[in-house]
């Protein structure tokens, strides 16, 4: 078994995310031919099962703490609203998001708006130059002092895509992708009640 640990619970997700599906994501373990990869809080194993002597059953009695939960999602996402989840689409991208390099990590989760698919994300603090530069080409309007502490922009972004933008004391969030500025707006205002759970370590 090699067993990795890394820095965070959310650097341990990224790097198991390149090993996961959707299903696995929600399960916490995943089969590739005679091995088997899970993670457990800041740990990522790997176990080598050739042998046979590993099967489902068992990695669900090993792998995990009596009444534990499978797989325990990082406590950044946290932070997002449960209503309108799309199950298993908690994603951390380490810069680049959105056509621009950030400084990372980004946590996004994916919502049901009718026929598309809108994007929840959430960042640590980023550059006032970088942010400048991101809504050079965005059309829309902004909402309190720029480039004060706290402000929202509503519009849309370089793709014209619907964009609602939040630079906040903690970091950056927003919600974009929506098409429907009604709906849009609701999730808006459940990412803004749910900021009181974003972790920043």
């Amino acid at each position: 078994m090699t067993l990795r640990e890394y820095r965070t619970e959310y650097w341990a997700y990224a790097a198991w995310q390149r090993h996961a599906v959707t299903t696995a994501n929600r399960d916490g373990w995943l089969r590739s031919g005679d091995r088997w990869f899970f993670r457990r809080g800041v740990y990522l194993g790997e176990l080598d099962s050739a042998a046979g002597l590993f099967g489902a059953e068992t990695k669900k009695g090993k792998l995990a703490f009596a009444g534990e939960p499978e797989s325990l999602l990082p406590p950044e996402f946290e932070s997002f609203p449960l209503l309108g989840r799309i199950v298993g689409s908690e994603r951390i991208i380490a810069s680049d998001f959105l056509g621009n390099a950030w400084r990372g990590p980004i946590f996004s989760v994916a919502y049901h708006c009718h026929g598309d698919t809108a994007l929840a994300f959430r960042g640590f603090p980023q550059g006032t130059d970088s942010i400048k530069s991101w809504m050079r080409d965005w059309k829309g309007r902004t909402e309190g002092a720029y480039p004060g502490r706290e402000w929202r922009f509503i519009g849309l972004d370089e793709f014209r895509r619907p964009m609602i933008f939040w630079v906040f004391s903690e970091g950056v969030m927003g919600f974009s992708g929506c098409f429907d500025p009604l709906l849009a707006g609701e999730y808006a205002e459940k990412m803004e009640k749910t900021k009181v759970f974003w972790h920043n370590p």
